[in-house]
């Protein structure tokens, strides 16, 4: 069996819940067909690092040379007005807009006139615009269509534009709306969808009852637990997404004296990608480390692992990674609900600044309670995010659908 798998990203280095999505994705496939990978990417100094990497790791898959584009462009203005005026004449909403990309369209040609593929997989509704082409362009030289929608994408914009007001709410109105329509349909016209969780299933199941989970994997860490004795606290993320800087803002500004009065020698220390500058100079025990390429050992120097986030959709990975990493986590209602996690029990759940600082404090000043939840998270993800699992799953809707 032969897969073209569309992405939005290159998979390497892991760094963000994104590429790691992707990359969960080609693995499952990659059990039981080959696999071709076109992608873009913004870190071309990467790109030949990580191909050798998956050449070992993933001797199934093949990576195209991936697309120079730059998708992060709120910061270019001409730019996202072009994208933007692009969006409103092509009919198809920002999120899929900015990833146009004339060289992509090569690229599929060519995948295309080499070979006839079993499965095109469409990850991400971003990329969703190439599942149009390919059906118009290439009908009988694909099997079946699939499409992974990691996020009820429409609900992202909306709750952008909860927050505006004016001109900017009125065209985030227009949008959040566009975007719905443009999902619902990718949904409905797909030969068969997956979700990143059942609650996002569930909802769209409503436009195709032919929509399951594919809920992220994990090759679990073989981690030798030693808790460290630094009241230390890490945040990672990709600093570059407005809803991550607003939630880690939102922490800082009104959290992180309440825990420094309790621990005076607590540190938070940030690990983000994307090219942001470091905006808590001032603020003490505040420490922007920016991005970091090897993250496992700074799991094991840290007691607390922090995700205060207000906005999104689907499922965070990084709080699937800290469980991995057994370091115990505290976590807005909206950051976790999807993983299924219990309060109190594999995680801390706060979304007042008061209740978040006084979870951060106990992990802090309690090993017992800090090691406790480590290993109850850590069980937690052997039980319900085993990459066995997952690919039994994946095989049995392929097979029911032949």
């Amino acid at each position: 069996m032969k897969t073209l798998f569309i992405t939005t990203q290159f998979p390497y280095p892991m760094d963000n819940g994104g590429k790691i999505g992707a990359l969960n994705g080609i693995e499952v496939i990659s059990s039981l067909s080959d696999v071709t990978v076109l992608s873009f990417t913004e870190e071309r100094n990467t790109v030949n690092e990580g191909l050798a990497y998956f050449q070992d790791k993933l001797p199934r898959v093949t990576f195209d040379d991936p697309v120079d584009h730059l998708v992060h462009i709120r910061k270019k203005p001409l730019k996202l007005i072009k994208t933007m005026l692009s969006s409103y004449a092509s009919g198809v909403p920002y999120v899929a807009a900015k990833f146009d990309n004339a060289e992509m369209y090569k690229r599929i040609d060519a995948c295309f006139e080499a070979s006839r593929f079993d499965i095109v997989f469409i990850d991400y509704l971003n990329m969703y615009q190439y599942a149009a082409y390919i059906r118009k362009k290439y009908a009988g030289r694909f099997s079946k269509m699939l499409f992974k929608n990691h996020n009820i994408e429409y609900e992202i914009v909306e709750q952008e534009s909860k927050k505006q007001s004016g001109l900017k709410k009125l065209l985030l109105d227009i949008e959040w709306r566009r975007t719905r329509n443009y999902e619902t349909k990718a949904v409905a016209e797909s030969s068969m969808v997956f979700t990143v969780c059942d609650e996002n299933t569930q909802f769209f199941r409503q436009h195709n009852p032919n929509v399951h989970s594919m809920k992220p994997i994990c090759s679990l860490n073989a981690v030798d637990y030693k808790q460290t004795s630094k009241n230390s606290i890490l945040y990672v993320g990709n600093v570059s997404w407005q809803a991550n800087m607003e939630g880690l803002k939102w922490f800082v500004d009104n959290s992180w004296q309440k825990i420094r009065q309790q621990v005076p020698d607590a540190q938070l220390n940030i690990v983000g990608s994307g090219n942001v500058e470091n905006p808590f100079t001032d603020v003490e025990g505040v420490n922007f480390l920016g991005y970091v390429d090897d993250l496992d050992a700074l799991y094991q120097q840290h007691r607390a692992f922090v995700v205060p986030l207000f906005e999104g959709s689907g499922i965070r990975i990084k709080i699937l990674e800290a469980f991995n990493n057994e370091i115990p986590v505290v976590s807005t209602t909206l950051a976790c609900e999807t993983i299924g996690a219990t309060h109190a029990r594999e995680i801390m759940v706060a979304d007042t600044a008061d209740d978040f600082a006084r979870s951060v404090i106990k992990l802090l000043q309690s090993d017992e309670l800090n090691r406790q939840q480590a290993a109850l998270a850590k069980t937690f993800l052997k039980q319900h995010f085993s990459l066995a699992s997952r690919k039994q799953e994946f095989q049995d809707l392929l097979l029911m659908e032949s």
